[in-house]
């Protein structure tokens, strides 16, 4: 049996501003990675972040796991029709991860 439990987060005013400008620059980079996947034609997760990973932690001074996350969630944003790239939302979804396969089914066993 699996056990479920939600946490609320209660940051401090130091932690919310930090949390929010991390939030900010990833919006930032998913932009920047819409952007060159769009122009490059490159569509792929494998390829955006051999094209653009360091570029991105360079740029926007994420640490590794937000990097791989924007590349990931925008590797198919993209389409091929011409037209322009998608913008990330000020609250987007560069930092909410889909669930794995089998929580939700593991969810139903409870």
């Amino acid at each position: 049996m699996k056990l479920v439990v939600q946490v609320k987060l209660l940051p401090s005013p130091e932690q919310a501003a930090a949390l929010e400008a991390t939030l900010r620059a990833c919006n930032r980079a998913a932009t920047y990675v819409s952007s060159v996947a769009f122009d490059s034609g490159v569509k792929d997760r494998n390829g955006l972040q051999k094209l653009l990973y360091a570029d991105i932690k360079a740029t926007f001074g994420l640490s590794a796991q937000p990097v791989v996350r924007v590349v990931h969630a925008r590797r198919g944003h993209s389409s091929p029709c011409p037209s322009p790239p998608r913008r990330s939302r000020v609250r987007g979804d560069a930092t909410r991860d889909r669930p794995a396969v089998g929580d939700s089914r593991e969810r139903d066993k409870v």
